[in-house]
């Protein structure tokens, strides 16, 4: 469901004097869209821990102090490995709480363990090897359809620079100084590639100054029907199907609570909750074949090194 079919359901599921819903644009519903799936959606999801949202990236430190990624959801990070190169194997860091650095100490060898400070991912040990970051992705912020362009054509002969083209000529506000998202048409719309810079746009072709045929680590490949938006911005909800629907019977409630429209809230707004439940617990345990291994004996995997960050574990 598209940002302009999630406004057509929206408009389908209301229940309230219908000049009311009519009085809001079609960015002021999907403002509505965004705020619902941020503050009842999202969350919920991120808590199943079944890797929806999830992104990777990979980076060589070459200090102890590494940003958090500006794309994670409320600066969060799930989970951090070391590998001594790109191709070695990779061990898992441990989380440790700024009261408990003490009881570390410090560490001349490669990075064993981290603390979180501020938007910093803080390594202790000395900054070498690469670092795969794993962090729950922040969707982008829903836009109408003139904002969005479909890919139509990929011409990847030099891979460096490849050449996209688009379903119609790009709107005026995107210059060569803008960088650009593109999101998958496939169910659960992820980013494919995120904040990518370009080095030429010629009415619908644009020149990409990055592959995108996923060989950088993090990264899915391109494929024609993908979304090109500017950074940040969405032409699909970031999140399974099955909650498309669930977020349009949320966004008409949240638009009917703003109206105070007392009625119409109530009977959109339990519909909501009870379409979300039903969602949910489709959503929770997506592998069922799976054996939980719990080791009771790491005094980190008890949870003592775990508060204050989004890595959590099963004790």
């Amino acid at each position: 469901m598209n940002s302009t079919d999630l406004l057509s359901e929206v408009r389908r599921l209301w229940l309230g004097p219908s000049t009311n819903l009519l009085a809001s644009s079609d960015e002021d519903v999907l403002a509505h869209a965004d705020a619902v799936l941020e503050s009842e959606i999202l969350p919920r999801l991120i808590d199943l821990e079944e890797g929806y949202l999830v992104s990777e990236i990979r980076e060589t430190p070459t200090s102890n102090r590494i940003r958090i990624p500006d794309r994670a959801y409320n600066g969060q990070v799930y989970t951090l490995f070391w590998r001594s190169g790109p191709d070695g194997p990779r061990q898992e860091l441990e989380f440790v709480h700024r009261a408990d650095l003490d009881n570390v100490g410090r560490s001349s060898g490669a990075p064993t363990t981290f603390h979180l400070q501020g938007n910093y991912i803080h390594l202790i040990g000395q900054p070498q090897g690469v670092l795969d970051i794993a962090f729950p992705f922040a969707p982008g912020k829903l836009v109408v359809e003139d904002e969005w362009r479909t890919i139509t054509d990929i011409d990847d002969t030099n891979p460096d620079a490849p050449v996209v083209t688009l379903d119609q000529t790009v709107p005026s506000d995107w210059t060569t100084s803008s960088t650009f998202d593109i999101q998958s048409f496939r169910s659960g719309n992820e980013v494919k590639y995120w904040d990518l810079p370009v080095s030429a746009i010629v009415g619908n072709e644009i020149t990409f100054a990055s592959e995108l045929s996923g060989t950088e680590y993090g990264r899915s490949s391109v494929e024609v029907g993908d979304k090109l938006l500017l950074a940040g911005k969405a032409a699909y909800p970031t999140v399974p199907s099955p909650l498309h629907s669930v977020l349009a019977q949320g966004t008409a409630a949240r638009i009917a609570t703003s109206q105070s429209d007392g009625e119409a809230y109530g009977l959109m707004k339990n519909e909501f909750l009870r379409n979300l439940e039903a969602a949910f617990s489709n959503l929770d345990r997506r592998y069922e074949g799976r054996n939980l291994v719990i080791n009771h004996n790491s005094r980190f995997r008890r949870g003592e090194y775990f508060r204050g960050w989004r890595g959590r574990r099963l004790f």
